[in-house]
C-alpha cells in the first residue's frame, strides 16, 4: 500500500506503462464520454479539468489526445447531428460508434452515391431503425445500391452492435474477447479458424482482433466486422479470462 500520493502516482504510472497506450486511452475515453453523457451541461473547461484530474501529470500527452478526441466528437455532433434530435446530441459514445461504422468498406460506388449512403447509414443508426426499415432507406440511395441494401443494412446494424458491446466492455475494463457462433455450410474459412482457436481457449484483445485479416473486399476491422459481410458470428467480452 503506497504511503504517499507521490508513491501512488508512481505505481499508477508504472501500471499504465504496462498496458497498451491506445487501449488505455480508449478505456479512459469510454469512462469520460459515459460520464459527460449524463452531465450534459458541463463547460469545456470543466471537461478539461476532469481529464487532467484522472490522468497523472506525466501523461499530459494522453490527456491532450483524449480532450482533442472529445472535441472532435462535439464537432461531429454540431455539424452532422443537429437535425436528428436531442436523444443523440450528447451521447458521445453512440455518435462515435456511428462514425466508426460509416468508415467501413461500402463497395465501388460513385463518390456522390457513397456520400449519400454514408448519410443514410448515419441517420438510420441514430434513429435505431429495424433491419427491414434500414434496408428500405438504403435502397432509396440509388439503383447501384439497392441490390445490396439488405446486406449493407444487416452488416452495419451488426457492426454497430459490436461497437456498443466493445464500448461497454471498455467501461467495465474487460479487455479480452471470445469468438462465438454456429458453424454452417457457408461459414467462411476465417471464421472456422477463429472458432477452432476460441474452442481451444484462445481469447483476443481488440488490438489483436484488428491486426487480423478477414479477407479481400471484406469490411474491417475484425473486432467490429468479424468475418465480413453478413457474418453471423460475434465477439463476446470474456470477463473471466486474465490472459496468459
Amino acid at each position: 500500500m503506497p504511503a504517499t500520493w507521490q508513491e501512488y502516482q508512481s505505481q499508477l504510472n508504472a501500471l499504465l506503462r504496462e498496458v497498451d497506450s491506445k487501449e488505455t486511452i480508449r478505456i479512459l475515453e469510454s469512462k469520460l464520454f459515459n460520464y459527460f453523457s449524463k452531465h450534459k451541461y458541463s463547460s469545456p473547461q470543466t471537461i478539461k479539468d476532469y481529464i487532467e484530474l484522472i490522468t497523472p501529470p506525466e501523461m499530459a500527452v494522453v490527456a491532450d489526445q483524449i480532450y482533442n478526441n472529445y472535441n472532435n466528437i462535439v464537432n461531429i455532433v454540431n455539424d452532422l447531428y443537429s437535425d436528428i434530435g436531442k436523444n443523440v446530441t450528447r451521447d458521445f459514445s453512440k455518435i462515435r460508434n456511428i462514425e466508426e461504422v460509416t468508415k467501413g468498406y461500402l463497395g465501388k460506388f460513385e463518390a456522390a452515391t457513397e456520400k449519400k449512403l454514408i448519410t443514410t447509414i448515419r441517420k438510420g443508426l441514430a434513429d435505431e431503425l429495424s433491419a427491414k426499415e434500414f434496408s428500405k432507406e438504403i435502397a432509396k440511395t440509388g439503383d447501384a445500391v439497392s441490390a445490396y441494401a439488405d446486406t449493407i443494412a444487416i452488416t452495419k446494424l451488426k457492426d454497430y452492435g459490436s461497437l456498443a458491446k466493445i464500448e461497454k466492455a471498455r467501461i467495465a475494463e474487460v479487455l479480452y474477447f471470445d469468438y462465438v457462433g454456429f458453424i454452417r455450410k457457408n461459414t467462411r474459412d476465417f471464421c472456422l479458424k477463429m472458432l477452432a482457436q476460441a474452442k481451444a481457449g484462445k481469447r483476443w484483445t481488440v488490438k489483436e482482433l484488428d491486426a487480423l485479416d478477414n479477407g479481400p473486399k471484406q469490411p474491417k476491422p475484425v473486432s467490429q466486422c468479424r468475418g465480413g459481410w453478413r457474418c453471423h458470428h460475434d465477439t463476446e467480452p470474456d470477463p473471466f479470462y486474465e490472459g496468459k
